[in-house]
């Protein structure tokens, strides 16, 4: 199995389409838009493509605690062909990215693996070490989001229907220009959750209307709340979500926000709709009981880290495995 790196968006090759954290338009979008650096990884048995995956390289001065990081992130297990055992393939891109990865980067993350067991053996076998991590997703495919969301919930979305409330796709440019900025306000004193950079948002919502869609909550011609999603074959993923809550406490625009994306994700067909800033949620938090009461289901998954420093790595094994 041949392995190539990407690091140019102009010399990707076609590429099998699925997660769309893992396209070639999502990896041109954060070339272009970006400060992050991505890295398309492709495998190819026979000419023929086996698999691929976006790693994004970050680089950040923090002050706690000090120092310059430069670490690597991947999302999943990317795109891998339905012919090929996905771990063999995962493995070889895997390997593929630690020639990429130099003794100046300060961790590499793998994150948002469906399964817990994936990978386990080579990951552990490269010195990662997991952590517990949540994945809150709904099926979308056999009962419908108004059978599972709460009662309290489905009161409080009727209420703010009655009171004038309405939701849908941006139609314009001015509506997403006026959400996105209410995105981008929302989002700037979050510790835990960070958001990326608005003309990385404005390109990705408006040129990949087929993968990506932002939708906003009007109230008396202002929009109040927006939720960007993103989209593959069969699953719908809620990217970010906010409303003007103290604002417009009795409409309900958080709420709504997200109820508009899953709405739509059913109405479009999706088996399955998933939560990405539920990684970030501690167990019991706010933001964690929000999106539960939307009828999601909770399952542990595995965040995988590597640190340049080995000692680092076998200290924490001891510790986490």
């Amino acid at each position: 199995m041949r392995v190539e790196i990407y690091t140019t968006g102009s010399n990707i090759p076609e590429l099998m389409d699925g997660d769309p954290r893992h396209s070639a338009w999502m990896f041109r979008l954060i070339e272009q838009h970006s400060s992050a650096t991505p890295f398309m990884v492709v495998a190819f048995d026979r000419d023929k493509e086996a698999g691929h995956l976006l790693a994004i390289r970050f680089r950040d001065l923090r002050i706690l605690p000090p120092g310059y990081y430069v670490w690597y992130s991947i999302h999943g297990e990317g795109v891998i062909a339905e012919n090929h055992n996905k771990e063999e393939v995962f493995t070889a891109l895997l390997d593929k990215l630690f020639t990429l990865f130099d003794i100046h980067h300060t961790f590499i993350e793998v994150r948002n693996l469906k399964d817990a067991k994936f990978a386990y053996g080579r990951l552990s076998d490269r010195l990662f070490f997991p952590r517990r991590d949540i994945r809150i997703y709904l099926s979308l495919h056999s009962i419908s989001p108004e059978k599972r969301v709460t009662r309290s919930y489905k009161t409080l979305i009727r209420k703010a229907e009655k009171r004038g409330v309405t939701y849908g796709r941006a139609q314009n440019e001015s509506e997403t220009i006026e959400a996105l900025h209410i995105l981008r306000r929302h989002y700037i004193n979050k510790v835990r959750r960070h958001l990326p950079p608005i003309g990385l948002l404005h390109a990705l919502v408006v040129n990949n209307k087929n993968s990506a869609a932002l939708f906003v909550v009007r109230y008396k011609g202002k929009i109040i709340g927006c939720s960007i999603c993103l989209y593959d074959k069969e699953r719908a993923y809620m990217a970010y979500s906010c409303g003007l809550r103290v604002s417009y406490r009795n409409e309900y625009p958080g709420i709504i926000a997200v109820w508009a994306a899953i709405k739509d994700a059913h109405q479009q067909g999706y088996s399955h709709f998933e939560f990405l800033e539920a990684k970030n949620a501690k167990a019991g938090s706010g933001y964690l009981n929000f999106i539960l009461n939307f009828g999601g289901k909770q399952t542990g998954v595995l965040r995988w880290y590597h640190f340049k420093w080995r000692w680092i790595n076998k200290i924490m094994r001891s510790i986490y495995v």
